[in-house]
């Protein structure tokens, strides 16, 4: 069974949302992207995707994003669309 975590960081500001995408990508990287899954937005250009939709949508304050992580069992047979699902 999975385990959900929100991390508790308000990505207030393009600075901190950059920093959390660099720093998902980056350590997925390690596992050839397998575990790095977005709904609407490819890993390879995260940062730029949101701010794009920021954009359009004129969210220029406040929140920008949520940071999730998603664990499973170790062996847990999972696909990427499993983690879309959750």
């Amino acid at each position: 069974m999975a385990i959900f975590k929100v991390i508790d960081n308000p990505l207030d500001d393009k600075e901190k949302l950059y920093k959390v995408c660099n720093y998902i990508v980056e350590g997925a990287k390690d596992n050839d992207m397998h575990n790095c899954v977005g709904r609407g937005v490819s890993p390879a250009s995260a940062y730029n995707d949101i701010i794009e939709m920021l954009d359009l949508f004129d969210k220029n304050k406040g929140r920008r994003g949520y940071h999730f992580t998603v664990s499973f069992a170790e062996g847990e047979p999972i696909c990427d669309t499993d983690y879309l699902q959750i």
